[in-house]
């Protein structure tokens, strides 16, 4: 139960993390995810570290990446002129590839 009301603890607490992670005092970054300023999926594990491949593959959801998708798919489907829903699973499967290749990548190197 404690550690559930941890998590939701730190989902709301992530837009005031977002937001004071601008104005970080350079004494204050230890590693790569201290700089990374987009709130992500990653938030939600707070100071609990979850390893780099982990953390490669939470930080590409965000907002962010969600709205481009979006915007993405219709385009897609407007210009080729092809059905929104078929497009809507092309995109989606070249984005997970692509993040695939990030974890796979942060996971070796």
């Amino acid at each position: 139960m404690k550690r559930k009301l941890q998590i939701i603890g730190n989902i709301f607490g992530a837009p005031r993390e977002a937001f004071t992670e601008c104005f970080k005092e350079v004494g204050d970054i230890k590693d790569v995810t201290d700089l990374h300023m987009i709130p992500s999926l990653y938030l939600i594990f707070g100071d609990e570290p979850v390893g780099i491949p982990y953390f490669t593959f939470l930080r590409q959801i965000n907002p962010v990446s969600l709205w481009y998708l979006i915007v993405l798919s219709r385009g897609v489907a407007v210009v080729a002129d092809i059905s929104r829903q078929r497009t809507e699973w092309l995109v989606a499967l070249i984005w997970l590839a692509g993040i695939g290749v990030q974890v796979a990548a942060s996971a070796f190197f």
